[in-house]
Parts: structure tokens; C-alpha cells; sequence
């Protein structure tokens, strides 16, 4: 990761569309300068993977993905070795085994196999993310975004703690890979589960919440040609409004975007209740949160906010 300071950190993030706090940009300093994994937790659509795609941006590298789901495990996201690829390997070169083992013993067969038919070597492996991060095939650098680390099991965190504290990856009958650029990575989690105080350990910690009025006005006209302060602080201020209703779903950063972009496009700055209400499904995904979303329209337009 680049070795810059939070000031700097919080420039380059603004470029790429991000706005970062403070505190967003003097964690992703200490990471650097620790070398550590940077566990990010917080509600859903507060901005943690766009995060870590704003950094990649931003320092040039390739942004490798592992989106966590229940049941994932090593073959999908450390390595796999191409069975296929080896079975047709066999199948090429039998004639040519044949000859080399003839006559030999069964200890010498497996020698003459270790050294002249390999079926453990790198041209097996299939890259899955981790690998792929440590390991590429080329000299871009990599940021590796573990996604949605609670989705999965206690047992598959279990499975990256050698990665994310050693940056290297021990495989059967190949050997370890050690990183020889460390990738930037990045975990978040959206507090579905506790996480591992053995994985806790390994990173720097980062909670980020929804931003204040002020934070996501400054997003809105950051993001949304056209918007102007005082139009992008009415629509911070209805979301901020509805999501302390408390909706079976709060609205992302990014809907709140859509709701500025909509409203725009439908009503020009100089919108009502009505026109917030016309293009609600941007925001409130539930019938039953609609007059939430009605309320908290009329209340910032009427001024009682």
C-alpha cells in the first residue's frame, strides 16, 4: 500500500469519488505501515467495499474479490488443483512412464515420477482469489477484498489466518507460496456473527457507520452533477430522517445517490413531498415503510427538521 499520511490518504480517496473521514484515512495509514489486513465492519451500504474499490483505484492495482458465502471452502477461495488437467497429463505421457519405470521398484518408480513426470507442480494449480493475490502472474499489484467475511463459517476464517498474517499459503504437495509483493487486503463484515478473536487479531480494526447529514450532503454533490448544496442536503436530511424510522430496510449511501439522481431527473432541484414519494422505490424497498418514507419527506420540506 502506498506510504502516505491520512491528509494524503483523504486527497487521492476524494479523487476516486470516495469522501473519507479522518478516521477511514488514518486506518488505512496504519495498515500500511503495519502491513496488516484492514477488517472493516459496519451496516450494510455504508460504503466498506466501495472502499476498498476506491483504494484500488487509486493506487493502481487489480482488485481481486472473495464474495463469502455459507459452504465456501478452500477450492473456491485459496487454490485447486486441475484434476482434469493431470488425468490427461497421465494419459499423454503413459507410453513414456511406462519406459521409465520398467523394471524398476516401487521406490525408485516413485523417485523417477517425482523428477520426471511431476503432477504437483505449478502448471496444475488453478488461482483462486487468495492464490491469485499472493501469487499473480504478472507485476501489477493486487488488492484482495475479502467480502461479507460473517457470511461464512468459524471453520473457512480458520483457513485464511496463515494468508493474512504471513502473506504466504502452504500447499499439499507443492509446497508454500510466499507473496513476493504483499497484496493490500481488505475484510468486511456486516455483524451478522462474531468473528474470531484469532482473525481480529490479524487486522486493524475500522467500524464505519452511516455519515452524519453533513458528510453524506458533501457525497451527494461529490457524486450527482448538478446538485447543489442545499438541494443535496434535503435529500441527506430525508434519508437521515427515514433511516431513524427505523425501515425494515435502510437505504444505502448509494440509494441515497439514486434518490438525488431521480429527483433530479424527475423534479429539478425545487422538489416536494409528491416527488419524493414518485420515485420512493428508490430508496424504501418495503410497501409497508412507505408512509415512513412520505413522513419524512413532509417533514423536512415543511421545516419541522
Amino acid at each position: 500500500m502506498r506510504d502516505w499520511d491520512s491528509k494524503s490518504w483523504q486527497r487521492e480517496l476524494e479523487k476516486a469519488g470516495y469522501l473519507a473521514p479522518a478516521k477511514v484515512c488514518t486506518a488505512l495509514q496504519v495498515a500500511a505501515a503495519l502491513e496488516k489486513p484492514l477488517l472493516i465492519e459496519g451496516p450494510p451500504g455504508v460504503g466498506k467495499t466501495f472502499l476498498a474499490k476506491a483504494v484500488a483505484r487509486v493506487t493502481g492495482s487489480r482488485l481481486i474479490r472473495l464474495q463469502c458465502y455459507e459452504g465456501i471452502d478452500a477450492s473456491q477461495a485459496l487454490y485447486e488443483y486441475n484434476y482434469g488437467k493431470q488425468l490427461l497429463y497421465v494419459n499423454i505421457l503413459r507410453e513414456q512412464i511406462k519406459e521409465k519405470l520398467n523394471g524398476a521398484s516401487l521406490k525408485k518408480a516413485v523417485e523417477i515420477l517425482d523428477t520426471e513426470a511431476p503432477f504437483w507442480g505449478r502448471e496444475f494449480l488453478v488461482n483462486r482469489p487468495v492464490l491469485e493475490a499472493l501469487d499473480p502472474g504478472d507485476d501489477v499489484p493486487r488488492v484482495l477484498l475479502v467480502d461479507e467475511i460473517d457470511r461464512s463459517e468459524r471453520e473457512f476464517e480458520a483457513l485464511l489466518l496463515e494468508a493474512l498474517s504471513d502473506f504466504t499459503l502452504s500447499i499439499p504437495e507443492f509446497g508454500t507460496v510466499q507473496a513476493r509483493r504483499k497484496p493490500v487486503v481488505f475484510l468486511t463484515s456486516n455483524h451478522t456473527r462474531e468473528l474470531s478473536e484469532a482473525l481480529r487479531r490479524r487486522c486493524i480494526y475500522l467500524y464505519i457507520d452511516y455519515p452524519s447529514v453533513d458528510e453524506e450532503t458533501r457525497i451527494i454533490m461529490a457524486n450527482v452533477p448538478g446538485a447543489g448544496r442545499e438541494f443535496a442536503r434535503k435529500v441527506a436530511q430525508i434519508i437521515n430522517v427515514y433511516r431513524k424510522a427505523s425501515p425494515r430496510h435502510k437505504p444505502s449511501v448509494a440509494e441515497t445517490i439514486d434518490l438525488a439522481v431521480a429527483l433530479l431527473a424527475t423534479a429539478g432541484e425545487n422538489f416536494n413531498t409528491t416527488d419524493v414519494v414518485n420515485v420512493v422505490s428508490t430508496f424504501c424497498k418495503n410497501k409497508e415503510d412507505e408512509p415512513a418514507a412520505e413522513n419524512a419527506a413532509q417533514s423536512v420540506l415543511e421545516g419541522e427538521v
